[in-house]
């Protein structure tokens, strides 16, 4: 039956009972203490503060009755006369005491309708006694009127006491009553809370009984199961033949043991068949490894060749390197001649062009001079028509006018020669620094294809520059290829080691996944193995 229970229901329906027990248990111990406390209370308010402040009232006013018959002896006798006042005084503090009682308890209210009729009756009657006979009483025997004491008030008093008497025992029988009514109550809530426990205890006792009974089933017997199972297969043994198992915790465990079983049987059954599959693969692997370790080793040869091969082309590329620095070193001095004639050049042409300059300037002056010579020739030409008019007076001044003519004519003529020299000579100047300038241009072209042919010296340098380096990372790969070479034979030695160390291993797998017992026929096999 309890095979079927699953754990967390069963607790929790464990939990749950033993959680409504209890608080049903504490709901019925606070409903019960409630009870009694209420009880407790109405025996002690209808006892304490009701029954016992009468009593005291009552017997406070038998007191004072008493006393008043002792002093009303006392004043008709006249003996003990000095007794008297301090016996009134007395009697006033009795009456008194009993006034201010009943006033206290009149604050206090009746828990019952027929307790509120009881003591109303009773206030009443108190009332009665003590209006119509206590304080007569007093006055009369503080008066001294002892026949109206003896004639009227005594019997009176006598009368109403015995009435507030028995209206005091009404209210003290209905109270022992009440009080009764409610120890039988509690007793009553006693003995039906003592049943309850004892059927809670006793519903417990099962209840735990149950409980050990259902982890007893549903937990211990499976666990020690599992544990059965377990040493089992720690034993090697993967046929274990676990049945098929309820829905619950332990069964899904156990079916989960089941499922394990069966992964470990297919575990161990396809590392048996790689085993041998490993082995057969590192036995291939180590044939393989052979053949490339031959051929590792012909490739370091054919490395080695190469790079003595680009050790000469590194050689053959380094010389044409310096080669083309030399041819561009020659270059860049004959681009810097070239600049140099060509500033010459320059220079050249500046100094015909000032030539030039100063020509045109000479001949500004010599047509000044000429304009200058034919004034002068106009002027001695005035000077002669003048001296001829003057007749023999101006012969002289007409031969020096005719002297001044003729230098004036020889000054003009040399002028014009000198002029026409001057032409000639700016003419070939002209033309001199025009082919200064075809020839200064013709240098600049010169110098800028010096220096294209500079530059393209200069890309060559570093293409060889770049290939020459280009080279020697080349050969620095030779170098590591040598490297890798060599180092792939150490490794395919070392892989041939491995191979050879895998076989082994496989071997040892094999042995000890015999050691797992999946079938009678998989043990032997595995055994035979």
């Amino acid at each position: 039956m309890y095979e079927r229970i699953k754990i967390r229901s069963g607790l929790y329906a464990v939990i749950a009972i033993f959680f409504i027990l209890l608080s049903a248990l504490c709901g019925f111990s606070l409903f019960s203490s409630i009870q009694s406390n209420s009880s407790i209370q109405k025996v002690d308010t209808i006892q304490g503060d009701q029954v016992i402040p009468l009593s005291s009232t009552y017997t406070d006013l038998l007191s004072a009755r008493l006393l008043s018959m002792n002093i009303a002896s006392s004043i008709e006798k006249k003996d003990n006369t000095e007794t008297v006042a301090p016996n009134l005084k007395k009697l006033g503090t009795y009456v008194d005491k009993a006034k201010l009682t009943m006033t206290d308890l009149r604050k206090t209210r009746a828990l019952t309708p027929q307790g509120r009729q009881l003591r109303a009756e009773l206030d009443a009657a108190f009332d009665d006694y003590v209006s119509t006979a206590i304080d007569p009483m007093v006055i009369a025997l503080n008066q001294g009127n002892v026949s109206q004491f003896y004639g009227q008030i005594e019997p009176l008093a006598a009368e109403k006491g015995e009435v507030f008497r028995q209206k005091l025992m009404n209210f003290i029988d209905f109270a022992q009553t009440v009080g009764d009514s409610e120890i039988s109550r509690a007793e009553s809530f006693y003995k039906t809370t003592l049943t309850i426990l004892i059927a809670a205890f006793v519903v417990v006792l099962l209840l735990s009984i149950c409980s050990i009974q259902f982890i007893r089933t549903v937990v211990l017997s499976p666990v020690e199961r599992v544990r059965h199972y377990f040493g089992m297969m720690e034993g090697g043994s993967l046929a274990l033949d676990i049945p098929p198992q309820h829905n619950t915790e332990m069964g899904k465990l156990l079916q989960s043991l089941k499922d394990m079983q069966e992964a470990f049987r297919r575990i161990v059954a396809d590392v048996r068949d790689s085993s041998a599959a490993v082995a057969s693969g590192a036995q291939q692997i180590s044939a393989a490894n052979r053949d490339f370790s031959s051929r590792t080793e012909e490739q370091a040869a054919s490395v080695e060749e190469t790079a003595a091969s680009m050790e000469q082309l590194t050689s053959s590329v380094h010389e044409n390197s310096a080669n083309t620095q030399r041819a561009m070193a020659l270059t860049a001095t004959v681009a810097e001649l070239a600049e140099k004639n060509a500033s010459n050049f320059g220079k050249l042409i500046a100094r015909i062009d000032g030539i030039a300059t100063s020509s045109n300037k000479i001949n500004d002056i010599i047509s000044i001079m000429d304009g200058i010579s034919f004034q002068t020739n106009i002027l001695a030409l005035n000077a002669a028509v003048e001296a001829a008019r003057a007749g023999e007076a101006g012969k002289g001044f007409a031969v020096v006018a005719a002297e001044v003519r003729n230098l004036a004519q020889r000054s003009a003529g040399s002028a014009r020669e000198i002029k026409t020299l001057i032409e000639e000579t700016s003419n070939e100047v002209s033309m001199g620094s025009k082919v200064a300038s075809d020839s200064s241009a013709d240098m600049n072209l010169l110098v800028g294809e010096i220096k294209k042919v500079n530059e393209f010296m200069q890309e060559i340098s570093l293409a060889s520059s770049e290939q020459a380096k280009g080279i020697e990372q080349v050969n620095v790969a030779i170098t590591q290829l040598e490297q890798v070479a060599q180092q792939n034979a150490a490794l395919v030695e070392e892989s041939a080691s491995a191979s050879a160390s895998l076989n082994d291993q496989a071997v040892n797998l094999d042995e000890t996944m015999g050691f797992f017992k999946l079938d009678n026929h998989t043990a032997a096999l595995g055994h035979h193995q």
